[in-house]
């Protein structure tokens, strides 16, 4: 086992992540950013009877953002990662405003 066995390795688009990560982390919305404009928690036309493809795409928004807010996290020291609530209903935008604010 070599000591770069941990470092993932780009083979291409779909292993590439930090395009992901700055889409749920920035709060703008640009169309000239290579790297992708603001990605918002989508909002069922009705609230209260959200149909089944509003349902899957709020559930697969959820999911990426839990993800890049994970590894957000998983990238501080752990006196840093105490900054940052494990709760759900923060996003991983809230996390990079935190970080924002602190640093």
């Amino acid at each position: 086992m070599g000591k770069l066995d941990h470092i993932p390795e780009l083979t291409g688009p779909d292993s590439y992540f930090p395009g992901n990560i700055w889409c749920h982390v920035t709060d703008t919305i640009d169309p000239e950013d290579v790297l992708g404009s603001a990605s918002f928690k989508p909002v069922p036309v009705d609230p209260l009877l959200p149909t089944a493809a509003e349902t899957t795409t709020i559930r697969e928004w959820l999911i990426n953002n839990l993800k890049a807010k994970a590894i957000i996290t998983h990238c501080l020291s752990i006196s840093i990662q105490q900054l940052i609530s494990t709760s759900h209903k923060v996003s991983a935008c809230d996390a990079w405003k935190t970080l924002e604010d602190h640093f």
